[in-house]
């Protein structure tokens, strides 16, 4: 019914007078006086008091072609009450039957009746709805002043659009995240299997299989264990009917109280996960006392439902299956999250209609003014709305009562998935074959089409489905319920294309071969007839899958390819026959459908040789791959690192765009060079690429050891590293080299060296283990001696008395602390013990002095503040062999030893790194202490030498010109320019100035290395000149960490005249290493002499 115009007040008394007069429009005349007396007695109740008013809303607008003349109102009858508004809006609507229920008003809020559709009329309307007519003048247009009005119509039309919700894109998640998500994934798809299998463990107890037996009527058994004398027909109907009675019987005496399992979310950020709470109804079945609990009374979820009837049909004797739709996290970049939690507000329950009529009316009688209290039945307010209302029976409402419905008898669990996560399969025996049933949710059996839910279901998504028997085998059955395994399922499973490219990134194992040995814990010893038919029926059942209806679906489908879906290193072989077509939508043009098995895939040259096949000759690339962006290097030139790729020039020289792949039919085994005459055939960097076994070269083998390396350069035998792979880092790879390659003749050799150094490693081992042990027993007995000297004219109760307060020595530490730091820098009366060596037998007892006297010396200066120096002195302890024809009665050194007479200003002066005017040469940190493996001690026969009888030092191989051969080590001492503290080394023939500044020098006479065996050219056959020299030296290694000056011995650098081998070759191996000692060596040699 159309909307009709509302009349004024003044309008509504003649409309009454008109219906007295016996001219109702409608309706019976006992309906028409009712309601006249209802409008009259309203408003008298509505009349505004003497002096009071109150504004009134604007009448609505003529509608055009309504006839009706207009009433003339006076301006003091345009301010009706606010309820007077709404019994004429009441009257107005007195033709709809639909208005019984009496719906209130807001009262604050303006409506309007729209006349049309259009948008000028719309404008029109939002201009009038805050204007106040009753406060509103005419105002005078003669008298006013012209203004200037500014439009902005954008803004307009900003205001009348409704603001659109903000849509909330999601940011792309990084590599890093996706092996994160997958390493999850697998461990959620592990902790999902223990729990199905748990549960199955659960449902054979014999405990929960007594408390549902009781359930069974003997025909149910009957029928669940059909005779094998039926047909096969007969067989199944009677396990069906049978299965059917039991479903019926459970469904009806099963509560479903709790909620059961859902699909795992991913949370967004972790405040999301920290505002999450687990609803209230969460599955409480945790442990095995509780599922017996729930078999007891029969409630709990709906998981814990099918459960149980599984435990209720293998007590009939029925062999089932507990199957489970595994709801593991997606690894998926797409991956579904959580939705986001709404305010801590709860919305409120949702009422009934009485309730929500009954809360309605008892706002509006709180707003409503008080009026006077008549003596008749019900308000004629309350009974406005309708002209039958004569004839209807309006209740009293002034204290309404709100109706409770009765609590339902089976809980309702709001925002679970109409789809079942657990269900069970029994064996038709008849037919070889498993069929499901679902007793809750779907409530069907023998049908595998119900139970994958779509894609829009956010609670459930079918991926794993795992089916468990009672012997606690598992299989995966998802085959047999999705409808589109390869184009969608798979996608979501770990033995996926996308999961499988993931791990290949990270480790060797495909995501298929990791579920596979997942499920080889459950797999059946000897697979019976039924798993072998089982398994030819999933089978078959994937390949009847027909081909994807979109394009999306081909996406890594394991049957069928889109040329557009091919990655940047696949192509179709050639003469590739299409299998079908598919468009993109219904305008989108055709595209072909290919076979699987028809792409290639396709690797340049490099990748192919790293494989150990090679390009034939004359192949042509099946594809040109986009070149890569060159990128700027550190110093601002294009860096490219293909470009030595010789696929980067064309046949006549120009530069191809882009990096050309071949197919594995385009390349041929690669052949290395063979070994010839025990050389193995290296690259420009000294190395053998070894990718494969196959690259080995003929004549050689693979020996893979740490130190191969080091047993082949002991027995001279020429080898090559292998080169097996590169370690990234970015962008930069590392070569890895593993093991190296040697002539094959030379391998029982090799591997016997092997043996010897695994022995010597081990007996080093043991005797550093012997050396600690007897340095601890050495450490103690002194304490103990120590003590006995301090405590020896000491009365017993004293040493008990200092022993309590704390003052006496420390057991295993002699004086105490404080007594060191004023001992800190005094000179020590000790100057023979930073030559002796530490005794292997002697656990720090000195060799070559009377044992008693040498130990107490050593004693005090232990404790008089000299720990530091003899830490340093045991380093000259000789921790690796000595060089072949080593005097034994010198000790060996790998670090320098300081003398106990330098002070803080000596160490200072050769710590302190000089300024770069003073060049020095750095010694290379990583340079090994011990015996130098390019010199060698060879004693000297030749009787023209001048050091025929003593020995020198000789080159073990050819050594270049400017490389340093070793450092000079010996005792660091004060300098001879100090007078008297200098005078013990100043006659000393190996004696070496570190800083003449500093005054402090080295000296090699009593200890030292291999460089104390360095002569002088002079008088040496055939030697006109040196061919080393003595050089200044910062050596790293030196100085607690921070290095310090040395001296060491170099080969002479090559001279401007030098020709052929003499640029490259300073000293040949087996020549002796000769230096110059200085003129002021021999002078003072001859004038000691001719003296």
């Amino acid at each position: 019914m159309g909307p009709r115009k509302r009349s004024t007040p003044g309008s509504a008394g003649r409309r009454s007078s008109r219906l007295a007069a016996g001219t109702p429009r409608e309706g019976p005349t006992t309906g028409a006086s009712i309601y006249r007396e209802m409008i009259q007695e309203a408003r008298a109740e509505n009349a505004p008091e003497e002096g009071t008013s109150s504004p009134e809303r604007p009448r609505k607008r003529k509608r055009p072609g309504d006839k009706a003349a207009p009433v003339e109102v006076p301006q003091a009858e345009l301010a009706p009450a606010t309820d007077a508004g709404e019994a004429e809006d009441d009257e107005d609507e007195d033709d709809e039957v639909e208005f019984e229920d009496v719906v209130i008003p807001m009262p604050t809020i303006q409506t309007i009746t729209r006349d049309s559709d259009d948008e000028d009329d719309e404008e029109e309307e939002v201009q009038f709805e805050d204007v106040d007519l009753g406060s509103l003048a005419v105002p005078d247009t003669n008298d006013s002043p012209s203004r200037e009005i500014t439009l902005n119509l954008s803004a307009q039309k900003a205001a009348m659009t409704t603001p659109r919700r903000a849509v909330e894109r999601r940011k792309a998640i990084t590599k890093s995240e996706k092996e994160r998500r997958f390493e999850v994934h697998k461990m959620h798809l592990l902790c999902l299997i223990s729990h199905v299998e748990r549960r199955n463990h659960w449902c054979n107890d014999t405990e929960v299989q007594d408390a549902l037996e009781p359930l069974l009527t003997g025909k149910m058994v009957k029928l669940l264990n059909p005779r094998s004398n039926l047909t096969q027909f007969g067989q199944t109907e009677s396990l069906k009917n049978g299965l059917q009675e039991a479903r019926a019987m459970f469904r009806g005496k099963f509560k479903i109280t709790e909620r059961g399992m859902k699909r795992a979310l991913w949370a967004e950020d972790e405040a999301q996960l920290k505002a999450y709470n687990l609803p209230e109804d969460i599955d409480s079945t945790l442990e095995k006392a509780h599922f017996i609990e729930a078999a007891k009374n029969l409630e709990g979820s709906r998981d814990v439902g099918v459960q149980l009837f599984c435990a209720l049909l293998r007590c009939a004797g029925v062999d089932a299956r507990l199957v489970c739709s595994l709801q593991p996290l997606s690894f998926a970049p797409n991956a579904p999250t959580m939705p986001k939690q709404r305010g801590t507000q709860s919305s409120p329950a949702k009422m009934s209609k009485a309730e929500v009529y009954a809360a309605a009316m008892a706002k509006y009688e709180a707003k409503r003014p008080e009026a006077p209290d008549l003596a008749s039945s019900s308000s004629p307010r309350r009974r406005l709305g309708h002209l039958h209302a004569a004839g209807y029976n309006v209740p009293s409402i002034s204290q309404p009562t709100v109706v409770t419905p009765p609590p339902p008898a089976t809980k309702k669990i709001r925002g679970e998935s109409p789809f079942p996560i657990y269900w069970i399969e029994v064996l038709d025996v008849a037919h070889q074959k498993w069929q499901p049933a679902d007793p809750l949710v779907k409530n069907t059996q023998f049908n595998t089409d119900v139970y994958e839910p779509p894609a829009s279901d956010r609670e459930n998504c079918m991926s794993y489905v795992i089916a468990f028997e009672p012997d606690g085998t598992a299989k995966d059955v998802t085959r047999r319920y999705a409808k589109a395994y390869n184009s969608k399922t798979r996608k979501m499973r770990i033995d996926g294309a996308f999961a499988n490219t993931i791990m290949s990134d990270t480790n060797d194992m495909t995501g298929e071969k990791w579920l596979r040995k997942v499920m080889r814990r459950y797999r059946k010893p000897s697979p019976t007839d039924v798993d072998q038919i089982e398994d030819t029926a999933l089978g078959a059942a994937e390949m009847r899958e027909p081909m994807p209806r979109n394009v999306a679906d081909f996406k890594d489908h394991p049957i069928y390819a889109l040329e557009r879906h091919l990655r940047r290193h696949e192509v179709l072989v050639p003469g590739a026959e299409r299998c079908g077509t598919v468009g993109a939508g219904s305008k989108g043009p055709l595209e072909n459908v290919y076979r699987r098995r028809d792409v290639r895939i396709a690797r340049s040259r490099d990748k192919w040789y790293r494989m150990g096949r090679e390009v034939k000759p004359g192949e042509e690339p099946v594809k040109m791959l986009p070149k890569r962006a060159r990128r700027k290097s550190r110093f601002g030139d294009d860096y490219d690192e293909e470009d030595d790729d010789p696929d980067k020039v064309g046949l006549f020289g120009d530069e191809i765009a882009g990096t050309p792949i071949y197919m594995f039919e385009q390349t041929e085994l690669y052949h290395p060079p063979p070994v010839v005459d025990g050389k193995v055939p290296k690259n420009k960097f000294g190395n053998l690429d070894v990718y494969v076994p196959s690259m080995i070269p003929p004549g050689g083998v693979h020996i893979v050891h740490d130190r191969a390396r080091e047993a082949a350069f002991i027995l001279g035998i020429d080898y090559a590293p292998a080169l097996t792979g590169f370690q990234f880092k970015g962008r930069q790879g590392t070569a890895v080299l593993t093991g190296v390659i040697i002539p094959q003749e030379c391998e029982d050799g090799v591997r016997a060296a092997l043996r010897g150094l695994a022995h010597l490693d081990a007996e080093r081992a043991e005797e550093l283990r012997s050396r600690q042990a007897l340095r601890m027993w050495s450490r103690l007995l002194k304490a103990l001696r120590i003590r006995e000297r301090i405590f020896a004219n000491v009365d017993p109760d004293e040493e008990a008395e200092a022993e309590e307060r704390g003052q006496g020595l420390d057991k295993g530490k002699g004086v105490a602390d404080d007594e060191n730091i004023e001992m800190e820098d005094a000179p020590s009366d000790v100057s023979e013990e930073i030559y002796m060596v530490e005794d292997d037998e002697g656990g720090g007892f000195l060799v070559g002095r009377e044992r008693e006297r040498e130990s107490e010396r050593r004693y005090l200066w232990l404790w008089g503040g000299a720990r530091d120096k003899l830490r340093t002195a045991r380093k000259c302890k000789p921790s690796q062999p000595l060089p072949k024809n080593w005097p034994q009665h010198i000790p060996y050194l790998t670090y320098p030893l300081y003398s106990p007479k330098l002070t803080k200003h000596h160490f200072q002066s050769i710590r302190t790194r000089p300024p770069p005017s003073e060049e020095l040469a750095d010694v290379p940190r990583d340079l090994k202490p011990g015996p130098c493996p390019l010199a060698r001690i060879t004693p000297i026969t030749d009787p023209r030498h001048p050091a025929c009888g003593q020995s020198g030092l000789y080159a073990a191989r050819d050594l270049r010109p400017g490389e340093l051969i070793l450092p000079y080590l010996g005792e660091v001492h004060v300098g001879n320019t100090s007078g008297e503290a200098g005078g013990e080394h100043a006659d000393s023939d190996y004696d070496l100035w570190l800083d003449h500044g500093g005054d402090v020098a080295v000296d090699a006479a009593r200890t030292g290395n291999e460089a104390r065996f360095v002569n002088d050219y002079r008088g040496v056959p055939g030697k006109e000149r040196p061919n080393a020299e003595f050089r200044a030296v910062w050596d790293p290694r030196f100085g607690s960490g921070a290095g310090e000056r040395g001296m060491a011995v170099f080969v002479l650098p090559a001279g401007k005249k030098a020709t052929g081998k003499a640029r490259s070759v300073g000293i040949a191996k087996g020549e002796e290493i000769l230096v110059s000692y200085g003129k002021g060596f021999w002078e003072r040699r001859r004038a000691e002499e001719t003296g």
